[in-house]
């Protein structure tokens, strides 16, 4: 199941930086990771980084499944 991002716990929820998750942003999906940058947490879905997103606590991550296993 995918996770909730609370910003009473972040570090906790967060998924580990630049490793590549599904991202529920804003009422669309993405895939991208996660990293910190001026004090803020953003998610990057492609190679320009002014599509870069701030992290919203209304935002929700799951792990890529690994569909070899």
């Amino acid at each position: 199941a995918g996770k909730a991002i609370t910003m009473d716990n972040v570090e906790e929820r967060l998924p580990e930086c630049n490793t590549e998750v599904v991202i529920y942003h804003e009422y669309r999906f993405y895939v991208g990771f996660m990293y910190y940058s001026m004090k803020s947490i953003w998610w990057r879905v492609n190679e320009d980084e002014r599509t870069d997103m701030i992290v919203s606590e209304y935002d929700f991550w799951m792990p890529i499944p690994d569909l070899g296993e």
